[in-house]
């Protein structure tokens, strides 16, 4: 009975002492990433939610550890959501785009392979932006690809207005396409700099002064084929918008390893820019892509995701554009 006791005394000890550090991590957490809840109510749930994401990303990276999975994952500014609530950050409205440019940007026939590029390296990508819980990811990635290229050609790299295509082109936070942003740059006649329209992740009313643009561009667009003409786009001619079915491991992700994933959420796609790829020291090929989540996720708001394995349904969304003044 004595033994029995003791036994009882100690594994209540190590529930209080565990609970006690689970209390104390999740205090902490909540600090970094300023959480704050309307209610206690709320705090318990959001609490349970966290602590299933925990035992999830410490199962995850222990696979990892062991070479059984290709990255790493970490419990980040998501670690709260419901899986429902991840999957609304996809944002993308499957397309219609021009069948005649689609075929004409195809059709090329300068695709001499190139072993690697990072447009970064070329000083022609802006800093990761954060759409907050606006479902606006379409946005992100289409001014992304505008910033870039316009730099690439121009040799002048802005970071232009998101805020301004949420407001003005009549989507506002609902779901979109690139060529949504693209048509309406070109029916606006240009678009503003961010510190002049800034982002506020709400839809408000239109406030574009055409003579505030920092450029007025025509922008032609269409789609390719599949990743080998992505990796000759990306190439010769700089970023591209690519849409990816959603992953809730996707959110999770930390930046370390390269991202596969062998099933993805149809139902929900986010968008991404590729702004370059190269391939691991043991012969894994991966794209490096620009998120729009904030440099609190991934590796500083960029991941390294598997190619040439048509990851989460990617080649059915590869849209490339063209600017020209």
């Amino acid at each position: 009975v004595k033994m029995e006791r003791i036994f009882i005394f100690a594994l209540t000890l190590a529930m209080v002492l565990a609970m006690s550090i689970f209390d104390t991590e999740w205090q902490n957490w909540k600090a970094i990433y300023g959480k704050e809840y309307s209610s206690l109510q709320e705090e318990w749930f959001r609490r349970a939610i966290w602590e299933k994401t925990k035992k999830e990303v410490l199962e995850h990276n222990r696979l990892a550890d062991l070479g059984i999975k290709s990255y790493w994952t970490e419990l980040n500014h998501f670690a709260d959501m419901t899986s429902d609530e991840l999957m609304s950050k996809g944002c993308l409205l499957p397309p219609g785009l021009q069948e005649d440019i689609a075929e004409e940007f195809n059709n090329r026939t300068d695709v001499i392979k190139i072993p690697a590029i990072d447009w970064r390296n070329k000083h022609c990508v802006t800093p990761v932006k954060n759409q907050l819980s606006c479902n606006s990811c379409w946005i992100f990635a289409a001014v992304g690809v505008v910033e870039s290229r316009y730099c690439i050609q121009y040799k002048k790299l802005y970071s232009l207005s998101e805020q301004q295509v949420l407001d003005c082109a009549g989507k506002g936070c609902d779901f979109g396409n690139p060529k949504d942003t693209w048509n309406y740059i070109n029916k606006a006649g240009g678009i503003m700099k961010e510190d002049d329209y800034a982002y506020t992740g709400k839809n408000e009313s239109c406030r574009f002064i055409l003579s505030k643009s920092c450029m007025r561009v025509n922008i032609t667009y269409g789609d390719l084929a599949n990743e080998e003409d992505l990796a000759n786009e990306v190439a010769h001619h700089g970023p591209v918008v690519i849409g990816m079915n959603m992953s809730d491991l996707f959110s999770k992700y930390n930046g370390e390893g390269v991202f596969y994933e062998e099933e993805c959420n149809a139902e929900k796609k986010h968008v991404v820019v590729v702004v370059g790829y190269n391939t691991t020291e043991g012969g894994d090929d991966y794209w490096i892509i620009k998120n729009s989540w904030g440099t609190e996720w991934g590796n500083k708001g960029y991941a390294y995701i598997r190619r040439n394995v048509n990851l989460c349904d990617m080649k059915k969304y590869i849209f490339k554009a063209e600017i020209s003044k």
